[in-house]
């Protein structure tokens, strides 16, 4: 976790390297009651009397159990429709607000033009902090949201595949039965008993302001959270920062395998997912990172090309990199309905072991046109005031306060060899004694009548038969 920095003004540098340094937002206010970011850098690039705000109120009430999710969900589902109809001459004069569900609480983005963003936003949290909740409208998105719940049974099973591996290392994630049972014994009264203790709970406030408004106009935007949702005053209840919830470790030297059988008995596909965590921003140093994000750009075509259009195991292939609560992990899944899920792992597992054969063995040309392919991605320029404000929320909602986490990766980028690639995919993503690997199998009803024989290996694991019971036997990555 890297610390808030200390100075409050930065400025732009070029390096020996030639790059220009990101400097990001200015650290106007860090209290108890408020962290605020603020940036008028814009106003050069996007001459417009525009200003965006995007703010997170971090609270564990908001997620300490399946209830209170599903509270907080509906009461930003009823909120926001009522919004739309409220603000809605506002929206047609260039203004927006909108609010979404996060990890650690909710969140609020509000834009439009700063002449009257103040008043804007105002009326706003006015409508948030006391919602005329429609019955009506309650009814018809507990129904949906319950027809979703018993329609995953229904998804296709990869996406069911991805959902339990995501379940499987999330610490704070709730299972579809478990949702589903909170919002069938849900009624209107409990969200609106609910929605005054959210905002009167402690809740810290962060905030980035950018665009085309001043210091002063800045804090007094970010205070009004505060008072129109908590009353301001002695009425507020404040809160330190609560840090970011870390994904679940599944240790160096894991192999776990989920077997999961589909309820549908008409679905003819089996599927499998793997995942291989590569380490968190904390643990890895920058170098492993660019190597990491380097990789998630060139494994994509060649697992593709093997495992759909060679191999045609099935329609739906695909392989890449993400990034969940500040962890990396490399995801490779196949859907078909001609092998078994065991099958479709031990190829997976296979690709892999050739890949890294082919990293080995990429010429120099390959290898250094990836390179430039990723380094001209990190270093495209914002193009627009809300791309910007992306760019400076991203490390202020992971909590990571680095600005020039991608001019740091270009850096490292380019010192970045074979060797060093090939030494990381061979610990992260090969050695059994060093990588962390998951595999989630969703099989079908139909694999016990195939006939299916295995070409590679079968892939060793230790099998999984009850998540919560191992959810709770995993830690967290240090933060």
């Amino acid at each position: 976790e890297e610390p808030l920095p200390a100075n409050t003004r930065q400025k732009k540098q070029k390096d020996e390297t030639g790059l220009w340094s990101s400097p990001g937002p200015d650290l106007l206010r860090n209290d108890s009651s408020i962290t605020l970011w603020h940036s008028s850098d814009a106003i050069k690039e996007f001459p417009v009397p525009r200003v965006q705000t995007l703010a997170v109120m971090r609270t564990d009430l908001a997620h300490e159990s399946a209830r209170n999710q599903v509270l907080t969900e509906m009461f930003l589902d009823l909120t926001g429709d009522y919004l739309m109809e409220a603000l809605y001459l506002s929206s047609v004069a260039g203004y927006s607000f909108s609010m979404g569900s996060s990890d650690s609480g909710f969140t609020c983005a509000v834009q439009g033009y700063s002449q009257n963003i103040q008043d804007f936003l105002s009326n706003a949290l006015s409508i948030v902090a006391a919602p005329p909740l429609s019955p009506t409208r309650f009814a018809s998105i507990k129904e949906e949201t319950l027809r979703g719940y018993e329609n995953f049974y229904q998804a296709q099973p990869y996406e069911q595949a991805s959902h339990y591996a995501s379940l499987a290392i999330n610490p704070a994630g709730f299972s579809i039965p478990e949702l589903k049972q909170a919002v069938s014994s849900m009624s209107l009264q409990d969200v609106e008993a609910f929605v005054p203790e959210l905002l009167r709970s402690e809740w810290s406030l962060e905030s980035l302001v950018h665009g085309n408004l001043k210091r002063e106009q800045a804090e007094d935007l970010t205070r009004l959270f505060r008072e129109k949702l908590q009353g301001g005053g002695e009425n507020a209840t404040n809160s330190t920062p609560l840090q970011q919830k870390q994904q679940l470790d599944l240790g160096k030297g894991s192999s776990y395998i989920v077997p999961i059988g589909l309820t549908n008995p008409e679905e003819l596909n089996s599927a499998a997912v793997v995942k291989l965590q590569l380490g968190t921003r904390s643990e890895l140093s920058v170098k492993d990172l660019s190597i990491a994000s380097l990789l998630g750009s060139m494994i994509q075509e060649p697992a593709f090309d093997d495992l759909r259009t060679k191999q045609q195991l099935g329609y739906i292939v695909s392989a890449g990199m993400g990034i969940t609560r500040n962890a990396f992990s490399l995801s490779v899944l196949v859907q078909g309905a001609q092998h078994s899920a065991e099958y479709y792992d031990s190829q997976i597992e296979a690709f892999l072991l050739n890949f890294g054969e082919q990293i080995a063995s990429m010429p120099d040309k390959e290898l250094d046109s990836f390179k430039a392919s990723l380094e001209s991605a990190l270093l495209r320029k914002d193009l627009t005031l809300m791309d910007r404000g992306v760019r400076y929320w991203d490390p202020i909602g992971k909590q990571l306060y680095n600005f020039s986490w991608n001019i740091d990766r270009v850096k490292a980028l380019r010192t970045v060899t074979r060797n060093d690639l090939v030494k990381f995919y061979k610990e992260r993503v090969l050695d059994p004694t060093t990588r962390r690997r998951l595999c989630v199998r969703m099989e079908s009803q139909e694999e016990a009548k195939r006939e299916v024989s295995l070409v590679n290996p079968p892939v060793k694991g230790e099998i999984v038969k009850n998540l919560n019971a191992f959810r709770s036997q995993l830690q967290e990555f240090s933060a």
